[in-house]
Order: structure tokens, then sequence, then C-alpha cells
């Protein structure tokens, strides 16, 4: 079952538009990592098991501030993993 598509009532928050703004700008950052640390990110993910993309992690502890699991996980497996900045 399909529902026609229909436009916002309400313009985005002023909450709605900063999330956006760090959404994009993390992907922007991830974009300009080399090919060899983004296929890092994807190693630890698939060797942790991980139920995500290598991306997603990046994302997820870029948006979070979380570099402590970034930094677990690079000593676990040894891979070296470059920390997202700070948000």
């Amino acid at each position: 079952m399909a529902f026609l598509q229909s436009p916002p009532t309400k313009a985005l928050s002023v909450w709605q538009l900063a999330w956006q703004r760090n959404f994009r700008w993390g992907m922007s950052l991830w974009r300009n990592l080399t090919q060899t640390e983004r296929e890092n990110y994807q190693r630890v993910c698939d060797l942790a098991s991980l139920c995500m993309l290598g991306h997603n992690l990046w994302l997820s502890c870029y948006l979070s501030g979380n570099t402590r699991l970034v930094e677990t996980l690079s000593c676990q497996f040894k891979i070296p993993l470059r920390l997202p900045p700070p948000l």
C-alpha cells in the first residue's frame, strides 16, 4: 500500500536543523578519510561482529562523542583507526 507524499506542515525546529547540520558534517568528514582508513573501520566492524557498517560506527562515535569505543576497538584488534573529531 502506498501513501501520497505530503509536504511538511511546519518548518524544522532549531534542534532538528542543528542535528541535520551535524549529521551532514559527520558524513563529509567520513568521505575525507582515506580508502584505507574507511576499510579499517569496516574490518573492525566485521571482526567485532557489530551489526553496522564502518560509516555507521564512525558517525555514531562522531555524533555521540564516544571516542573511547574507537580507541578500544583499535587496541583490541590492533587496527589503526582515526578518531572522529569532537563535535
